[in-house]
């Protein structure tokens, strides 16, 4: 619930942060950021599944919760980079042919968005470690974040733009990629 709670208070002062600024550029959420159920699917669905077989298996609980830490550093990045990123960014760039492209535009990072997109997954990270305790995956949940975030940019700049997927479906992918390379990384380990 922490990492829910604080994924959210970080979503929404991104997404406020230089609201005017944004609007002025026409990149700004809709409905003066006030998120959707769709949306809050999207970002916060695959935790809650994960939670659910958490509940269900009872002996899985730190794998899921590990996952569940995925999900949250995936969609924080998500949303820093595009959020704060589209604000601080000076350079964009189309994330497949890495030539310039428009701020703002689905699958355009900039390198000032893609590191706070990593800090978001840090942060993620250490409200992890904090309440769960310290440990190798502490690196892997800024991995997750990235990948996932990565991801997002991939299917924007490809499906999304195309109109063959819409953004909470991509967000979902993202949020699940996050989750899936968590399982892999430790895995591994």
């Amino acid at each position: 619930m922490l990492l829910m709670a604080f994924f959210f208070l970080l979503g929404t002062l991104a997404t406020a942060w230089k609201r005017s600024q944004k609007e002025t550029w026409k990149i700004a959420e809709r409905n003066k950021g006030r998120r959707t159920a769709s949306q809050v699917l999207a970002n916060g669905g695959m935790a809650g599944i994960l939670a659910l077989l958490a509940i269900i298996n009872p002996e899985k609980a730190d794998l899921l919760t590990l996952m569940m830490a995925g999900v949250f550093s995936s969609a924080t990045a998500d949303t820093l980079s595009s959020e704060l990123g589209s604000v601080y960014g000076s350079r964009f760039y189309n994330i497949l042919s890495f030539r310039r492209d428009t701020r703002g535009l689905d699958g355009v990072i900039s390198v000032e968005g893609t590191l706070i997109g990593i800090c978001g997954s840090l942060l993620v990270a250490l409200v992890t470690s904090v309440g769960y305790g310290w440990g190798l995956y502490f690196i892997w949940i800024i991995i997750a974040g990235t990948v996932g975030n990565l991801m997002d940019s991939v299917l924007g700049a490809t499906l999304e733009r195309r109109n063959l997927l819409p953004n909470d479906l991509v967000n979902f992918i993202n949020t699940m990629a996050g989750a899936l390379v968590m399982f892999l990384l430790l895995r591994i380990q």
